[in-house]
């Protein structure tokens, strides 16, 4: 009897252990797949006024609505936003996000630009000022 419960209680264990594998794979594989079918695409980019105010106009044309969460200029994270980070940008919309440049802005120079998304996907630009 004590081998039979010991049987059973481990046979409970292994199932829930399994059950839990597998929705924590089934969660990664849609995560996955909702970051295939994410597109975003910036299609104008302008300095402001004061030179360091980066101006960026986002297209997407993904599946999903999407949000900026974060931007790097040339691998340094921007730490002031002047409007649209954290903001819905809705499928098939325009979307606008301002910022100060972590980083003077001299004229003729190549910029690497990096978007990311809320579900972490890198989305990079190349912009000459």
């Amino acid at each position: 009897m004590i081998i039979s419960a010991l049987g059973t209680f481990l046979y409970n264990i292994t199932l829930t252990t399994i059950g839990y594998q597998q929705n924590v794979l089934h969660e990664e594989i849609r995560l996955a797949a909702d970051k295939a079918q994410e597109r975003l695409r910036v299609i104008a980019i302008w300095w402001g006024d004061s030179g360091n105010i980066l101006n960026l106009t986002v297209l997407n044309y993904g599946k999903y609505d999407t949000k900026i969460v974060d931007v790097y200029v040339n691998n340094e994270r921007v730490a002031s936003y002047l409007s649209g980070r954290g903001e819905w940008i809705t499928n098939l919309k325009l979307g606008r996000i301002s910022f100060v440049s972590p980083m003077p802005i001299t004229p003729e120079t190549l910029y690497s630009i990096v978007i990311i998304s809320e579900r972490g996907v890198s989305h990079v630009y190349e912009a000459e000022s």
